[in-house]
């Protein structure tokens, strides 16, 4: 099948907004699979050295005090991120029935109109 060919039936199969692409370089089953083989040694030299790692690391206690430190610093930033950019009262649309677009919002529902208002592109 040529390029020419290949839109042809993708414009046929999904409209004529389809698309096809050739990439540069040739594929083959052969080529996948030794990519496929490479992946999996790599991926498990990577466990090993991971749990190398962390097999080290727990016997620090300095270490471990920090890991402490860091997931309640976390927490917290999440936290206050969340309240940051809190408004009890949002106005918005419905997003295609699976979504509910945020257009405005405030601490009244005088304060969420007014800030769709400023926000609304006409």
């Amino acid at each position: 099948m040529t390029r020419t060919q290949a839109i042809k039936e993708a414009q046929k199969r999904w409209g004529k907004k389809a698309l096809v692409r050739a990439h540069e370089q040739l594929s083959s089953p052969e080529r996948r699979a030794d990519a496929a083989a490479q992946l999996t040694d790599a991926a498990a030299r990577i466990e090993a050295i991971d749990r190398e790692v962390a097999e080290r690391l727990a016997v620090l206690d300095w270490y471990q005090a920090l890991i402490a430190e860091r997931k309640t610093l976390r927490a917290q930033k999440e936290t206050a991120n969340s309240w940051r950019s809190y408004y009890k009262f949002s106005v918005g649309q419905d997003a295609h029935g699976f979504a509910f677009m945020v257009l405005g919002k405030g601490d009244t529902w005088e304060e969420a109109f007014a800030d769709a208002d400023k926000h609304r592109k006409d």
